[in-house]
């Protein structure tokens, strides 16, 4: 991402020390491992691991269905870099089969098959929007990274910077994901922010892409660092 060292360690701080890395990391025991899945699987589409992103899928079916964001984002990530179409449709493909079979199976050794899949009724939606506890831990969730995420998208979509705008296109998608994960969950669970949560996790590309493109502009966006030695090492090993 062609950032300094500075810049990278506030990006992690904003993330791990946040509400839900507190609170629901520390009260749960399913929504934390599907985050850091979601964020492996963030790093494994990132170095083209594609079967290794498969095998993550496979295996985060049996911790929860978030897990299937990283499917769209894998595809959508293809296409933004333009490599082969009828490739990247394939592998997607495979992935969702495996997805699929995997929630089957998951469905099967489950004590209570009900519980895997989630039912709209009128009592969780109006006890969710009337209750005080959804939108405060939506907002304390959510955080200053995710409201530094909503300002990297307004900023060059108010510019018209449309490469900018689709490179951060795969994030985007995830976090769109995640989103759509929380309004289901006013239709059909205990709605908190443990359903947003996910959100974070694709922010932080999406800052990162930000800070990359406007810290010439805006210097302070720079935090003061530059890219030093580490940094110019880190990115000639990779």
């Amino acid at each position: 991402y062609n950032l300094s060292t500075r810049q990278i360690m506030v990006l992690l701080l904003s993330f791990l020390i946040s509400f839900p890395v507190f609170y629901y990391g520390a009260i749960g025991i399913v929504d934390p491992v599907v985050v850091a899945g979601l964020g492996m699987g963030c790093f494994l589409i990132q170095r083209g691991r594609g079967l290794s992103l498969l095998l993550l899928i496979f295996a985060g079916t049996f911790v929860k269905e978030s897990i299937v964001l990283l499917i769209p984002v894998y595809f959508v990530y293809c296409l933004a870099r333009r490599e082969r179409i009828v490739r990247s449709l394939v592998v997607t493909l495979a992935i969702t089969g495996v997805y699929l079979l995997g929630m089957k199976l998951a469905r099967s050794i489950s004590l209570d098959p009900e519980s895997v899949f989630w039912t709209p009724n009128w009592y969780r939606f109006i006890d969710n929007v009337s209750r005080f506890r959804t939108w405060a831990s939506l907002i304390l969730s959510l955080g200053i990274l995710g409201i530094a995420a909503m300002l990297a998208v307004i900023v060059p979509l108010i510019q018209k910077r449309w490469a900018v705008l689709l490179q951060m296109l795969p994030w985007l998608t995830g976090l769109a994901g995640a989103v759509a994960l929380f309004v289901a969950s006013i239709l059909t669970a205990y709605s908190d922010g443990r359903f947003i949560w996910p959100a974070l996790v694709f922010s932080l590309p999406i800052v990162g892409i930000f800070l990359r493109e406007y810290q010439e502009k805006y210097v302070f966006l720079k935090l003061g660092g530059s890219n030093d030695r580490v940094q110019r090492a880190l990115r000639d090993a990779a």
